[in-house]
Formats: structure tokens, sequence, C-alpha cells
């Protein structure tokens, strides 16, 4: 009787043995399951970050790109207004010479002051808007200034998602020594 009592035991542990085995081999089938559906997650959210941080930085050296293009043509239009401020002293002057040319004419004296003054005036709003220009050129200097510095920060992120992705790989690694990967 104790042979079959013997025989039973090793059957019970056989049969425990073998359940405890299956178990097992589905709790790693499930772990591995798991484990690559992490990857995958991972592997996708690098990539958004890895495209959007492309995208970003793009469109930041478009925008820099437009400034610099944009103060170029404020500069040349700050030159075009400074000679047509010359041009109108140059013609307030001459304005001033023809009336003391025609002073036998009252009439026309009288107009040619008018015109001399609206040309004060003229020249006055055109130096007004040269300096209106000079200030905008500034002020596109400081944009220009804070792409670049925009830039400087894309930059960094683009480091930052860089450093996540290596810290993501770094804490993968005890997940891709379990031995049933």
């Amino acid at each position: 009787m104790s042979e079959n009592n013997s025989t039973v035991l090793i059957n019970a542990l056989h049969t425990v043995t073998t359940e405890f085995e299956r178990k097992m081999q589905e709790e790693q089938r499930i772990g591995k399951a798991i484990a690559d559906k992490t990857n995958n997650f991972i592997r996708t959210v690098i990539i958004l970050f890895a495209v959007f941080s492309v995208y970003l930085v793009t469109q930041a050296y478009s925008l820099g790109t437009d400034v610099k293009h944009l103060a170029g043509s404020m500069v040349e239009m700050y030159k075009h207004f400074g000679e047509m401020s010359k041009d109108m002293g140059e013609m307030t002057n001459s304005v001033v010479h023809m009336s003391k040319n025609v002073q036998t004419i009252p009439m026309m004296t009288s107009e040619m002051g008018g015109i001399v003054n609206s040309v004060s005036v003229m020249k006055k709003d055109v130096k007004t808007m040269s300096t209106d220009v000079f200030v905008m050129d500034k002020n596109l200097g400081k944009i220009t200034h804070g792409v670049n510095s925009m830039a400087k920060h894309f930059i960094h992120l683009n480091d930052s998602v860089n450093h996540l992705r290596i810290n993501v790989k770094q804490m993968s690694v005890p997940v891709r020594k379990i031995p049933f990967m």
C-alpha cells in the first residue's frame, strides 16, 4: 500500500508541477505581450516626438529666414526714405530760390510760399517716417534675436527628447533581459 500511496503522491506532485509550469508559461506569454506592446508604444512616442521636433525646428528656421528677408527689405526702404528726404530738402531749397526769383509776380510768390510750407511739412513727415522705419528696423532686430533664441530652445527640446529616448532605452534593458523574450 505504501507503493500505491507513493504513486498517487508522485502523480499528484506531477499534476501540480505540470499545472504550475503551464501557469508560468501563460504568465510569460502575457508578460511578453505586454512588453512588446510597451516597446511599440515607446517607439511610437519617440518617433512622434522626433517628427514634431524636426517640424518645429524647420518652422523656426523658416520664420528666421523670413524675418531676415523682411529686415533686409526694411533697411532698403529706410535707405530710400533717406534719399527721399534728401531730395525733399533739395526741392525745398529750389522752391525757396524760385520764390526769390519771381517776386515780381505777387500771386505766384504767395502760392510758392504755400508750396514751400507744404514741402517743409512733407519733409518733416518724411523725417518722422525715416525715424519710424529706423525704430522698426531695431524692433526687427529684436524679433530676429527672439527667433534665434526660440530656435535654440527648440534645439534644446530636441536634445531633451533624445535624452528621453536614451532613458527609455536604458529603462527597457531589464525587460529585454527577461528570458521569455
